[in-house]
């Protein structure tokens, strides 16, 4: 049991950092064929190459199916509910990695929301049940109006009120 909770760990970490990986180079490709068309360096990507034949591209695109298949093994081994909220790690890494190599500005606004994705992803782990429980009806309603549900929508809805 502990080993395949271990075997879950190491293959959502791998398949998140792959995730985030593919995203970066794929936008350095695109920001790297945006500036060669605009300074005239058509030795770097002639004109005929399409942004999807260059090899950060393609590297990032491997990253893309490698960060799947590490996905689909670490659902073998784990909980659903917990392999998702714990995807959002992927955010985390593509932060790290865009501050890294694509050399963006790392704001206050960052930081905030990366404190808020870890709050949310360490309360679903921790409200995630690891017994299979059939509910009624009037157990759902139940714990539709308990107090962390309740105290979650309104969140939610001052969340969504505040960013527009």
């Amino acid at each position: 049991m502990a080993s395949d909770m271990f075997i879950c760990v190491v293959f959502t970490l791998l398949s998140c950092f792959l995730n985030a990986l593919s995203m970066i180079l794929m936008k350095y490709s695109m920001e790297n064929f945006k500036a060669s068309k605009q300074d005239g360096d058509f030795e770097k990507h002639p004109p005929s190459q399409h942004t999807w034949l260059d090899k950060w591209w393609i590297a990032g695109f491997v990253c893309v199916i490698f960060g799947t298949v590490t996905n689909v093994v670490a659902i073998a081994y784990g909980n659903l509910l917990l392999l998702a909220s714990s995807s959002a790690i992927t955010m985390l890494f593509s932060q790290v990695l865009s501050v890294t190599i694509l050399k963006e500005v790392f704001s206050k606004w960052d930081g905030l929301a990366i404190l808020l994705i870890c709050i949310g992803c360490m309360s679903c782990m921790y409200n995630a049940k690891s017994s299979l429980k059939t509910y009624t009806q009037s157990d759902l309603v139940d714990l539709f109006f308990c107090p962390s549900s309740l105290l979650y929508f309104m969140l939610s809805a001052a969340y969504i009120v505040f960013s527009f």
